[in-house]
């Protein structure tokens, strides 16, 4: 799926993951591609976008809320405030 994830003022990444790790309001959740579309609030914790294939992973520490869409295997999301460390 191609991952696009913005903040107010900047654009972070515009790339392609396998899976998406999010931290909404009602606990974490898992979005794989071809996974139904879906709209939902970013709470504060870990946003881990994965590589299978090449067993990395990018993650977005969220301190502030977000939001995130998900539909046509394109997810985009937008935070507040962040840190970001790839593995």
């Amino acid at each position: 799926m191609v991952v696009k994830a913005y903040t107010l003022d900047c654009n972070l990444i515009h790339d392609e993951f396998d899976r998406v790790i999010l931290p909404t309001l009602s606990g974490y959740i898992t979005v794989l591609d071809n996974h139904i579309p879906i709209v939902g609030i970013i709470g504060k914790g870990k946003v881990r976008l994965i590589r299978m294939e090449e067993q990395k992973s990018v993650e977005i520490d969220v301190d502030g809320t977000g939001y995130f869409e998900f539909d046509n295997n394109e997810m985009l999301i937008i935070l507040r405030q962040y840190s970001l460390e790839h593995k």
